[in-house]
């Protein structure tokens, strides 16, 4: 354990050996220590050593009780791969759920690095990261989306409650009952039960409605089909079209060199 410590402290700290008086240390993390009236390598268990010393391809599982300081190693965990980091056009990601974690995330980090966390590495919430990394790279080859006139192919986000008009371009051949003509944004379809589910507002039994005239109407499936294609191939789509497509590409996608093929 003593060894793994050196090593933590050789990459952040500059020194080949943490010393116990932190006020006289002089390696680059005296102001975090002299601010956790400790040394923050002797502020980790053993657990969380291991933690920050294992390799990034080893799958880790960090448990511990609200308060306990996870939030810490993990920006220490963050600092001491990014000091050793060697790859200029490959990195790594730190993903939460909340902005508000990215927020403390970044905050921890400063007290560990000089500068900010940048290209090639990235922070930032699962959906960021999502839209930004895999969706606008390559969904546009689900949808069949050529691009703009500047040959952007960025996915444009509507949502279900969007009214403008030019969204009656992109309505259902067919009525579905009291639902009318329905528009290619008030319905998507579920990746988890394979099935389309209504969105829109023009009834509270919407979701009902929907789901029994596919059942008896086989047919439907096809008319949703080309309504929502015709949608993307505009460079158009919900949030839930985005999980669904992303579900897809994960399911039916291989990684090549980093890259989907």
């Amino acid at each position: 354990m003593e060894s793994k410590r050196e090593i933590i402290c050789g990459v952040l700290c500059g020194k080949e050996k943490c010393i116990s008086n932190i006020y006289v240390c002089d390696g680059k993390q005296k102001n975090r220590c002299r601010q956790l009236k400790k040394s923050f390598i002797y502020n980790m268990n053993e657990g969380q050593i291991n933690y920050v010393t294992s390799k990034l391809r080893q799958n880790v599982f960090l448990k511990a009780c609200p308060g306990s300081g996870k939030t810490e190693v993990l920006a220490i965990k963050v600092a001491y791969e990014k000091e050793q980091w060697k790859l200029r056009n490959q990195g790594f990601a730190v993903l939460t759920f909340t902005n508000s974690a990215e927020r403390e995330i970044n905050n921890r980090l400063d007290c560990y690095l000089n500068t900010k966390l940048g290209y090639p590495h990235y922070i930032g919430t699962f959906t960021s990261w999502l839209h930004g990394y895999i969706a606008n790279p390559f969904l546009h080859k689900f949808m069949k989306y050529k691009g703009d006139e500047r040959g952007d192919k960025s996915i444009r986000i509507i949502e279900s409650g969007c009214t403008s008009d030019f969204l009656s371009l992109y309505s259902s051949n067919y009525g579905y009952r009291e639902l009318g003509n329905i528009k290619a944004h008030e319905f998507f379809r579920d990746f988890k039960t394979d099935s389309y589910q209504y969105c829109g507002t023009r009834s509270r039994q919407g979701k009902e409605i929907l789901k029994n005239l596919v059942q008896q109407d086989g047919w439907r499936e096809l008319d949703l089909a080309k309504t929502k294609m015709k949608f993307w191939k505009s460079g158009f789509a919900l949030y839930e079209d985005v999980e669904y497509m992303l579900n897809l590409l994960f399911e039916n996608y291989k990684e090549n060199n980093g890259i989907a093929r």
